[in-house]
């Protein structure tokens, strides 16, 4: 079963921007911070369990482009949890959403 889902988008925003965005999606989502790379171009952070899935460990990697930045968005089921069936399709859904919110707090 895979359950790694990966999504990616080009922003105009130069790099600074995006991870700032990144940071207020964590905040406004409650979502639990994790460690961020040493030159600060990778986040981790993990969702909040819902209703209808478990928590997801997700890794956002901001690398700066001649246009702006491309922002690439992975996320996969937190070790120790349970996977099902249809985590694969849920997951790409959620990788997607997460980058929707990212995109959004660019503005």
């Amino acid at each position: 079963m895979a359950t790694l889902a990966t999504t990616s988008f080009q922003s105009a925003a130069p790099p600074q921007a995006v991870l700032a965005a990144v940071h207020r999606v964590i905040a406004e989502q409650r979502y639990a911070p994790g460690p961020v790379s040493p030159d600060g171009s990778q986040v981790l952070f993990r969702t909040r369990k819902s209703v209808l899935s478990w928590e997801l460990d997700v890794q956002v990697t901001v690398v700066p482009t001649p246009g702006g930045s491309q922002v690439d968005v992975a996320l996969d089921t937190a070790p120790g949890r349970p996977k099902a069936l249809l985590d694969g399709r849920k997951n790409r859904k959620s990788a997607q959403r997460i980058a929707d919110e990212i995109s959004a707090a660019i503005g």
